[in-house]
């Protein structure tokens, strides 16, 4: 497998998964595309800021998620954009920020899951199968964000 660090690439990625977070809010809701992108980004954007992938079978799973005040939603843009600055003023990887984005983006996909049933979640479940079964240089090859479809 190859080195695929580059903290200013995860940085541009971690900046359209927050646009693109922030447009699903306003829509008014998530559909799978929505989630499934998000959660493809993500793991993108921890494998180019030196961190693990090996988180994949957690999205998968069907677990109730933490408590929290407010909406999940805006938790998760809140801890993703604090992950985003701190890339953006650090050559390091950020670790605090990094596993409360991480945790964030992991109950944001469990509570969705909790709302979603039948053929819904049957094709959710189906699709982050056949993620996990990605390799990661499978992954980094696929072209999800603007930037990677403009080069």
């Amino acid at each position: 497998m190859a080195n695929y660090t580059n903290l200013t690439g995860a940085a541009e990625d971690l900046d359209e998964l927050i646009d693109v977070l922030e447009a699903d809010m306003k829509k008014g809701g998530f559909e799978n595309d929505d989630v499934i992108w998000l959660i493809e980004v993500w793991t993108k954007v921890t494998i180019l800021a030196g961190l693990t992938d090996t988180l994949k079978a957690y999205w998968a799973m069907k677990r109730t998620p933490s408590r929290i005040v407010g909406k999940r939603s805006l938790v998760l843009l809140h801890a993703l954009e604090d992950y985003s600055k701190a890339l953006e003023h650090s050559s390091t990887k950020s670790g605090d920020f990094f596993h409360r984005a991480n945790d964030a983006m992991l109950n944001f996909v469990w509570d969705y899951r909790q709302h979603i049933s039948g053929k819904v979640e049957t094709e959710f479940v189906h699709r982050i199968q056949v993620f996990m079964a990605l390799s990661t240089d499978k992954l980094m090859q696929q072209e999800l964000t603007k930037m990677e479809q403009s080069l």
